[in-house]
């Protein structure tokens, strides 16, 4: 009879933490999801997917998780119309039962297929920094948010429809949408030309009191000048970088901070500090699918947005989030 209550409130409690979750709508129309904040992003994912009526699309780094692949196989017999784009050298080992019933391909080209977004029927849109596999979804450290607006849709449509899937093309253009008084760019990447470069430093050199950063991975010599100019002007800089990627990817970039006025913490935990995101004077939220790495504005396919200003529950939100990164760093 224990363990039957026990299993029972375990189903219960699943339940709820989906039912629970709330989607963009014509009312919120920009939501905040964080695993830091309490949030489960496998299960956002997950109702995401089952809201789905008439098409869905995917563009990710690697979709491994089973029960998400379960749902996408339901939705394609419900015929819902699917497109799923991910890097090829990430095709999970069952891809060829999956590819022509889910309408998956791998992106093949010099760079990765590195971009995590979702979109649902003609209005929904989710950007973030998680992959679609368990561990990204559970046990990483990632940050999604939730969009309701048709045209924002409609690009990141188009855009799929452009993607090449074995050579490589680089993007022209950017966009910038308006959501109830805030303004959300966006910007593509590879791109052709140093625009998308040039307006993150333009960010980091233009910030009066305060730069927040939490990344995965650091290496671009642009974005480490410009940290370091900005901080010798007086602008407190809090830089949280994964113990990981400090240890590799990201140790000669540590090497050349470490005489500049920034605060610099590592992650400790287990899991990846995945994020890719920075927060300047309390009003630009920089996000996105790209690392600060060369690789990442020249080759891959990426993205990061801008949103500003923020509303006073997102700012209390992102801020919650980093002082959760600080105490879990040090």
């Amino acid at each position: 009879m224990f363990m039957v209550v026990i299993l029972t409130t375990f189903f219960i409690s699943g339940l709820c933490s989906i039912f629970l979750i709330q989607m963009p709508s014509e009312k919120k129309k920009v939501i905040f999801y964080s695993n830091q904040e309490g949030s489960c992003l496998k299960n956002v994912f997950i109702k995401a997917i089952k809201k789905a009526q008439k098409d869905l699309i995917i563009h990710t780094f690697a979709l491994t998780d089973l029960k998400a692949l379960s749902h996408l196989e339901l939705k394609a017999t419900q015929g819902v119309t699917l497109r799923i784009l991910s890097d090829y050298n990430n095709l999970p080992v069952n891809f060829g039962y999956f590819k022509h019933k889910l309408n998956w391909s791998g992106v093949k080209t010099s760079g990765l297929m590195h971009q995590k977004v979702l979109l649902i029927d003609d209005s929904l849109t989710f950007l973030g920094t998680a992959n679609m596999t368990y561990e990204s979804m559970k046990m990483h450290d990632n940050f999604l948010m939730g969009f309701y607006h048709r045209d924002l849709n409609t690009f990141f449509k188009e855009y799929t429809q452009k993607i090449p899937l074995t050579r490589y093309t680089k993007n022209v253009q950017s966009k910038t949408f308006y959501l109830s008084g805030q303004a959300l760019e966006i910007w593509m990447l590879p791109f052709k030309g140093q625009k998308p470069l040039l307006r993150l430093l333009e960010l980091i050199e233009t910030a009066k009191h305060s730069i927040d950063i939490s990344i995965f991975t650091l290496t671009h010599p642009s974005i480490l000048k410009s940290l370091q100019s900005a901080a010798q002007k007086g602008v407190k800089i809090n830089l949280h970088l994964d113990k990981t990627s400090a240890q590799g990817a990201s140790s000669k970039a540590l090497e050349s901070l470490k005489d500049s006025c920034i605060n610099i913490k590592l992650s400790q935990g287990i899991q990846l500090l995945h994020h890719k995101m920075m927060l300047i004077d309390n009003t630009y939220f920089i996000i996105g699918s790209a690392n600060w790495t060369k690789s990442a504005f020249e080759k891959n396919h990426d993205f990061y947005c801008i949103l500003s200003p923020l509303t006073k529950q997102q700012l209390r939100q992102i801020q919650s989030v980093f002082k959760a990164i600080k105490k879990e760093s040090q």
